[in-house]
């Protein structure tokens, strides 16, 4: 794999970390305004995709993960955005499943992964509106 993928990484290490899976467009600009509105709130790390048509799922995948580690990133929110939803998934396939708990384990510490995973599906999904209602109480 030859080709490469970018990282930027704003915000102080301290915040919680959202780390953004752009969709086929493979890269940070359509993310700008997102961005500035969550200064200050989270360590917000956008990734660029390597302009590629031989990578899989699990290639993406392999590197983001890679990338992360390489930065010092263990653990965080991701947002995946329509194509970035399948990479999120096929990252998410990737995490080892943690071992049962004992009952010696301090049960405080956080265990859970947080995902949001949109998809172009969910955005156009019609919601119903009280006009759509009348609209169809008034055909009846």
């Amino acid at each position: 794999m030859a080709e490469e993928l970018q990282l930027r990484i704003h915000g102080d290490v301290s915040l919680p970390t959202l780390i953004y899976l752009p969709g086929l467009h493979g890269d940070w600009t359509l993310i700008g305004s997102f961005r500035k509105n969550i200064v200050g709130r989270a360590r917000f790390v956008e990734i660029t995709y390597p302009r590629t048509l031989t990578w899989s799922l699990d290639d993406y995948a392999a590197t983001i993960e890679a990338a992360l580690a390489h930065n010092g990133i263990t653990r965080g929110w991701l947002l995946g955005e329509s194509y970035g939803s399948q990479v999120l998934w096929a990252l998410v396939g990737r995490a080892p499943v943690p071992a049962k708990q004992s009952a010696k384990t301090d049960s405080r510490e956080p265990r859970a992964t947080c995902l949001i995973a949109i998809t172009k599906a969910a955005r156009q999904e019609p919601r119903p509106t009280k006009q759509r209602k009348r609209i169809s109480k008034s055909k009846a």
